[in-house]
């Protein structure tokens, strides 16, 4: 699936929620129902973050 069909999915599920009016107590809930985004698997989230922020200095 391409990323931009993953983003797609990813605000047709937050859209859903919304009307649903769903109560959702944690972040961490609505992030369980979410898609996969391949680009970011196997990847440390730190050294991801270090190497995104070393590209601007």
């Amino acid at each position: 699936m391409s990323l931009a069909a993953q983003n797609k999915e990813t605000l047709q599920i937050v859209n859903r929620n919304a009307k649903e009016k769903q109560d959702v107590d944690l972040l961490v809930d609505i992030s369980k129902t979410l898609p996969k985004i391949a680009c970011f698997e196997n990847k440390a989230p730190l050294e991801l973050q270090k190497a995104m922020r070393d590209e601007w200095r």
